[in-house]
C-alpha cells in the first residue's frame, strides 16, 4: 500500500456491532487488529504491513512531527498534547497548572472543571 493510494475496498473489512448503534469496526486484514476509522487502519497498514521501507518511514515521521505539537515554554522541550501537562507538573511543580475560583478560591485541575463549578 502506497502513501496517498486509496485502499481497496476488497481488502477491507467492516464489523457492525449490534450491542452498540452506529458502531463501525474496520478491521485489518493481516492481522485482525480492529480499528474505529478507516483512516487509522489506512496509516497501520502504511506503517506495520507497508512491503516498501520508504513508506513506512515517511508515515512513522509525519505521525511523530504531528504527534509532538506541544512545546514546554519553561525548557523548550516539544511534548504530545497529552503529556505537556505531566510533563509540567514533574518537571516544573513551581508552576501553577490550576485554575482558581475567583469567587471561593477553590482550585481545580483545569478551566472545564472550574466552569462546571
Amino acid at each position: 500500500l502506497n502513501l496517498g493510494e486509496d485502499m481497496d475496498i476488497n481488502s477491507v473489512t467492516i464489523e457492525f456491532d449490534t450491542s452498540v448503534p452506529d458502531k463501525i469496526e474496520y478491521i485489518c486484514t493481516d492481522c485482525n487488529k480492529k480499528f474505529k476509522q478507516k483512516r487509522y487502519l489506512r496509516v497501520h497498514q502504511q506503517v506495520v504491513h507497508s512491503a516498501n521501507p520508504d513508506n513506512r518511514a515517511k508515515t512513522n515521521r509525519t505521525n511523530q512531527e504531528k504527534s509532538f505539537n506541544r512545546q514546554c515554554t519553561i525548557c523548550f522541550n516539544f511534548f504530545h498534547s497529552r503529556n505537556i501537562l505531566k510533563h509540567l507538573r514533574l518537571m516544573h511543580p513551581e508552576i501553577k497548572i490550576h485554575k482558581t475560583c475567583e469567587l471561593c478560591g477553590k482550585e481545580f485541575k483545569n478551566e472545564w472543571f472550574l466552569n462546571r463549578h
